[in-house]
């Protein structure tokens, strides 16, 4: 044979050894049972991925990839022991190669087989890969992976679902409380992070409904059974200081922390929408309990003085048949704060300018305890008590000019507001397993309210005809029964019956026609069905008939018919899904909007006496694609949104009187929105220089009514957000972060002569320069903002600089914010203004004051 023939062979061989070959089989237990969210991932003979699939709820698995000698395929679950296929040369003679997998069960993780369906896997992050020190908090390790998310506020998002439960151990440890799990938790104590797709505990009676997805941190071995967490203590130029410290318990049975969090720089571990879900009922909340929510908690930077204290104890213990649960919080925020106003009408005609002072400090707590208990393995009760306590003090004073009829006049307004908010609720529900496919459950909800809110204002040092005392009251009570019943694999059912009794009202003190009562009985039944159509197509829905009886004090009643719908539709194949949800509802409007009343430092609001026993509607409509993988570090989605939003109360602008901004309310006929959105993240370069690359684009559409000089006139709303960010994450001692977003928006006013428009227009960008290795860690970062308000533009420059070194187990740390500004490097006239348009009118707002300061500090791990 020639030379020439030989290598003609030896390629002939080498193609055909390589060429694309069909994996496919089953996945078995022991007991031959299909097993259902297995891992197969291929490897080549060099440990690269090559590809990578999940095991059916039948056990089927399919790859179709390049095969050569050597390559393996490697099984995993976590319930069962790993398994490994390596192929030979006899393999590669076929080009559909048949495997059976017979598992063995893992009994050194009976607890994950607890909290693991068989329908899903559980997916362990690789941290390998990524440039992360032992005092990396939980935050910096999820953001570097592609496929997870974290917004502002702490909320986690994958495959498109926001994750608000995080366990340690496989136990239960921060349920709504990201934002304390991200800042506190480190990498020194975690083992591996994984992400279940879909848990349900073992207080949870159900069939085979569709679990949560969850986050599970196993902790190292030396950070079980006993306590551990950090203090700190910083303190820096202008009398700027924080002082924190942590304390975490992570055991068997129980998982306790307690945390506190002092300073005056604005640093916090909780968001107003973690504080808000503690409660769980947000339908249930009055308006005032709302506001003093939302106020609770303020994160803006641009404040003169700042103080807040925060102290967290959270007990949760898991035992065969009991569970118990307590969450509390108490809260001391403290800030003052200037800001200029400008208030024009939409039609470019000036209202008014103001400078306003604003002082607030208060006091809040907020927790709630649970139990769970197992009657019998059937039979599960459950009991929820909850409170809410704010006492909260408001003091403005205001420098106006007011413009009218051409002319214009100056005053001082003085607005001070007293509010105090108390409500306890209790929460019971009773599940049994009847039959085999039969259960029932009966929940009764109870809530008491009592608010008060005291408003008094001066112009010009005297007292105004304004001033209100409101008392706010109001008890809730709403039982419900369901039957859920299961007939197949693929089909379930229940029946609902919800019934709801509240009486309310609302007082005023100093004029006592100014009050309102209102008694509210609604009923409804529903039904609710889920299951499964096909092999990959999940659905879930509900229907119901409701009727709703509402009576005032002044003899008005309003009996109303409703049917609520709601649906959800999930494709998953793999690492792709396609998600459809829609739901149809209403809301009574609140019951102040039945009076005159003043709202904020100086409007005044016109209601009508029966817009309290009115609706409104909303019907909201979401479609969107995802695709993840977590084995090659990439996630893509693409989706659209619609809302619209019927018969709600709207606001238009009266007079300007006193002072006072004086509006009417009307019933707007709808709001509609239209949004579409996509983004994109990967790991690039894995091997050689791992980049994560994240680009995102949101846009949006708005049609709704106004009213201008009592005429309705209908205005659009466009905004068009696009992002990107991209972070190195090598494990060289420099690391790089930059990211780049602008938003663009118009809001046009159509009227019959002409049409009119007004533009805004903000860039936000950053760069960061990441300096890291086993002992040091510093992050540089420049920001500019660059943002066009109604054709004025407003630049922002500052410098953030924070480092720290770590010697075994204490930590040197110095961090400044607005460096620049601190040390006249900028001069920053404005911070963060912004445009808000509604009313009828149109705000400009602009923050003149920053908080700057920087600070050393020295922090000890124990």
């Amino acid at each position: 044979m020639t030379f020439k023939n030989i290598i003609s062979c030896l390629l002939l061989s080498t193609s055909i050894y390589s060429q694309t070959r069909i994996l496919k089989g089953h996945v078995y237990d022991k007991k031959n049972q299909e097993i259902g969210g297995a891992t197969l991932v291929l490897y080549s003979d060099k440990d690269d991925i090559i590809s990578y699939t999940t095991s059916d709820k039948k056990g089927s698995f399919e790859i179709k990839d390049s095969l050569k000698i050597e390559y393996r395929l490697v099984v995993r679950h976590v319930s069962f022991l790993e398994k490994t296929k390596v192929f030979s040369k006899k393999d590669l003679e076929k080009e559909e190669i048949i495997i059976d997998f017979i598992l063995e069960n893992n009994t050194l993780n009976l607890e994950e087989i607890v909290v693991t369906s068989d329908k899903k896997g559980t997916h362990t992050l690789d941290l390998s890969k990524l440039n992360i020190q032992e005092s990396d908090d939980l935050k910096t390790i999820l953001e570097k992976n592609p496929n997870l998310a974290i917004d502002d506020s702490g909320v986690i998002i994958y495959k498109g679902k926001n994750i608000d439960k995080i366990l340690i151990n496989n136990k239960e440890a921060f349920v709504n409380q990201n934002e304390l799990a991200l800042k506190s938790v480190k990498k020194r104590m975690i083992k591996n992070i994984q992400v279940i797709d879909d848990y349900k505990d073992d207080f949870y009676i159900s069939f085979d409904e569709v679990g949560e997805t969850v986050l599970n941190l196993n902790t190292k071995e030396s950070f079980k059974n006993v306590f551990t967490g950090s203090v700190s203590a910083n303190y820096g130029y202008h009398n700027k200081y924080q002082l924190k410290g942590d304390g975490f318990l992570f055991s068997e049975n129980t998982n306790a922390f307690v945390t506190n969090n002092t300073n005056n720089i604005i640093s916090t571990s909780i968001s107003n929408i973690e504080l808000g879900n503690i409660f769980g009922r947000h339908s249930s909340f009055s308006p005032y309990e709302i506001a003093e929510l939302s106020k609770i908690i303020s994160l803006q930077k641009q404040v003169k003085n700042y103080f807040f204290s925060i102290s967290n104890l959270t007990l949760r213990n898991t035992m065969e048949k009991l569970r118990h649960s307590s969450v509390y919080y108490y809260i001391k925020p403290s800030k003052v704060k200037t800001i200029y106003e400008n208030i024009n009408t939409l039609e470019n005609k000036a209202l008014s300018k103001s400078y306003n002072e604003m002082t607030s400090n208060g006091n809040s707590v907020l927790g709630r305890t649970s139990i769970d208990y197992k009657l019998s393995r059937k039979i599960i009760a459950s009991n929820l008590v909850g409170i809410y306590f704010a006492d909260n003090n408001y003091d403005n004073n205001i420098k106006n000019t007011l413009f009218k009829n051409e002319s214009f006049s100056d005053n001082y307004t003085e607005f001070y507001s007293s509010n105090r908010v108390f409500s306890i609720f209790n929460n019971s529900v009773l599940t049994m397993k009847t039959a085999k496919n039969i259960i029932l459950k009966a929940n009764v909800y109870m809530k008491m309210e009592n608010d008060s809110m005291n408003n008094k204002y001066t112009i010009d040092d005297i007292l105004s005809n304004n001033n209100q005392d409101f008392n706010f009251k109001r008890n809730i009570i709403e039982p419900s029964l369901s039957f859920n019943h299961k007939l197949n694999e693929d089909f379930e059912y229940s029946i609902v019956s919800d019934y709801t009794f509240s009486n309310e009202y609302l007082k005023e003190k100093i004029n006592d026609n100014n009050s309102i009562k209102r008694r509210i009985n609604n009923s409804s039944i529903g039904i609710k069905i889920w299951g499964e159509i096909l092999e990959n197509i999940s659905y879930d829905a509900s229907f119901s008939l409701a009727r709703n009886t509402n009576k005032l004090s002044l003899d008005k009643e309003n009996n109303s018919l409703f049917i609520p719908i709601q649906f959800y539709v999930k494709h998953e194949k793999g690492n792709h899904s396609i998600v459809c949800t829609f739901n149809r509802s209403e809301s009574i409007n609140n019951l102040e909007s039945g009076i005159n009343r003043t709202s904020s430092s100086n409007i005044i609001l016109i209601g009508r006496e029966d817009y309290p026993i009115e609706y409104s509607e909303s019907n909201n409509g979401n479609i969107y694609y995802s695709y993840n993988n977590l084995f090659y570090g990439e996630s893509f989605s693409i989706g659209s949104s619609y809302s619209k939003h019927k018969n709600y109360l709207s606001r238009t602008l009266l007079d300007i009187e006193e002072n006072f901004f004086k509006f009417r309310l009307f019933t707007a006929d709808s709001r509609s929105t239209y949004t579409v959105y996509s983004d994109f993240s990967k790991t690039l370069f894995q091997i050689t220089y791992p980049v994560k690359l994240y680009l995102k684009i949101n846009a949006s559409s708005s049609f709704y009514p106004s009213m201008i000089n009592e005429k309705k006139v209908s205005q659009n709303e466009v905004a068009l957000y696009p992002k990107f960010k991209i972070e190195t994450l090598s494990d060289h001692l420099i690391n790089f972060k930059t990211s780049f977003g602008l938003s663009f928006g118009y809001n046009k006013l159509t009227r019959k002569t002409h049409d009119s428009y007004i533009y805004n227009r903000v860039i936000k960008s950053s760069f960061s320069i990441l300096f890291k290795n086993e002992n040091l860690n510093g992050k540089m970062t420049l920001l500019y903002n660059n943002r066009l308000i109604n054709n004025k533009i407003y630049n922002t420059q500052e410098i953030n600089v924070s480092l720290s070194y770590k010697i075994e187990k204490i930590t040197f740390s110095i961090s400044s914010r607005n460096f620049g500004q601190l040390f006249s490097i900028y001069d920053n006239f404005q911070y963060k203004s912004r445009l808000t348009i509604s009313d009828g009118i149109d705000k400009v707002v602009i923050n003149n004051k920053p908080l700057a300061y920087i600070i050393f500090g020295i922090t000890y791990d124990f």
